[in-house]
């Protein structure tokens, strides 16, 4: 009885271990970006983004976003990027970007 009582709280102690939510992006790879690359020249550095975003005036705002739990150490690290993009499907900015890291208070 009790080594299925230390399996089961393992078990339980394994699920609550890691979550991860997003777009895996790579930020070397955003920050690569530069005005009047095309949207495919982004999507094929950057993946699918996470939300997008259309204008009355055609213009786009393309948004990637990654967020991880570590529920061992209580790790948190979140980033995001985003990019406009003109009529013509360039990138046209500004642009913006954030990257945080810490601990949850759990």
């Amino acid at each position: 009885m009790r080594n299925t009582l230390i399996l089961i709280a393992a078990a339980a102690l394994a699920l609550t271990g890691c979550a991860s939510a997003g777009t895996n992006f790579d930020p070397a790879a955003a920050a690569a970006i530069t005005p009047g690359m095309t949207k495919q020249e982004v999507l094929a550095r950057l993946g699918q983004p996470n939300s997008i975003a259309t204008g009355v005036d055609g213009r786009q705002v393309m948004v990637w976003s990654r967020a991880e739990v570590n529920g061992f150490t209580g790790s948190v690290k979140s980033r995001a990027v985003s990019f406009v993009f003109g009529p013509d499907g360039r990138v046209a900015g500004p642009t913006s970007s954030s990257q945080i890291e810490g601990k949850s208070g759990l």
